[in-house]
């Protein structure tokens, strides 16, 4: 499979209180897109997004949450440069992890038209007011052209933790999706995580031994923010899967001192179709 490292377009409305834009070259497989940035802060950079056809595939509330994340998979993290990854490169054969590159072809060599067209792949962040004279560049790592098939979404949502025990009971969930990974994003100390299942526990512990469970296996937690990971082993088929199920919930456990109504941000890692979630 040949691979490119190519540089991308230039972004559009780069300037402070706009949303800066970054349109997809259309045709091969992104596998990753990496961006050299000046003049704003990770935080500055706000809820970026990465949307298909018009439609959210991946958001998150800021460029922190993005280095926070790629931090605790081992990625390379450097200064200056955020980094968003499509293949998934801590599963274990290659094949698995190639197949969550983002494709973005339409037509087979031949001209057959895919099932699913792509018409338009974005990148958008909206730069805070605060940034002074910001600068974007990104550069991608490509390979062969391929439609879009498997792919890793990320839903977000806010949530209000309250000292003891927390539920989410309303995490999206549809027969084509499996999750692969929830983190728990706050300022509280969440001692505890469950996941249950139609009313069966399927995941429990403290999170000291969740923490280090998770180290175990390659993972680096990262301070204020909590994992319930399912697929540790580097196998895709170990996610939860959601056919069927008619109920799931998130459990926590927050810890005593927690002030009331403590904000938190929730994300949800999918592996589904496009079409899916």
């Amino acid at each position: 499979m040949a691979r490119n490292t190519e540089l991308m377009p230039s972004f559009s409305n780069v300037r402070a209180g706009d949303t800066a834009t970054l349109a997809f070259p259309l045709g091969k497989t992104y596998d990753s897109l990496h961006i050299p940035y000046a003049g704003v802060t990770l935080a500055q950079l706000k809820n970026p997004r990465i949307e298909v056809n018009g439609q959210p595939l991946m958001s998150w509330r800021d460029g922190t949450v993005i280095d926070s994340l790629n931090k605790r998979l081992g990625h390379n993290v450097e200064d200056g440069i955020l980094d968003i990854h499509f293949k998934r490169s801590e599963l274990k054969t290659l094949m698995e992890q190639r197949m969550f590159g983002l494709g973005t072809a339409s037509y087979a060599p031949d001209g057959t038209p895919y099932p699913s067209p792509i018409s338009g792949v974005n990148l958008l962040v909206d730069i805070d007011q605060a940034a002074t004279n910001p600068v974007l560049t990104a550069t991608a790592l490509k390979s062969n052209a391929a439609p879009i098939g498997t792919v890793t979404k990320v839903r977000s949502f806010p949530v209000s933790i309250n000292p003891g025990d927390n539920t989410i009971d309303n995490i999206t969930r549809n027969d084509t999706a499996s999750i692969a990974a929830i983190h728990l994003f706050t300022s509280a100390t969440i001692e505890e995580m469950a996941v249950y299942m139609d009313q069966v526990r399927t995941f429990f512990g403290k999170t000291s031994i969740i923490e280090k469970i998770q180290r175990d296996h390659g993972r680096a937690p990262q301070a204020g923010c909590y994992s319930a990971d399912f697929v540790l082993d580097g196998d895709m088929l170990q996610a939860l899967t959601l056919k069927g199920l008619q109920d799931f919930r998130f459990n926590f456990k927050a810890a005593d001192a927690t002030p009331a109504a403590t904000a938190g941000m929730v994300y949800v890692e999918y592996f589904d179709n496009w079409l899916g979630i």
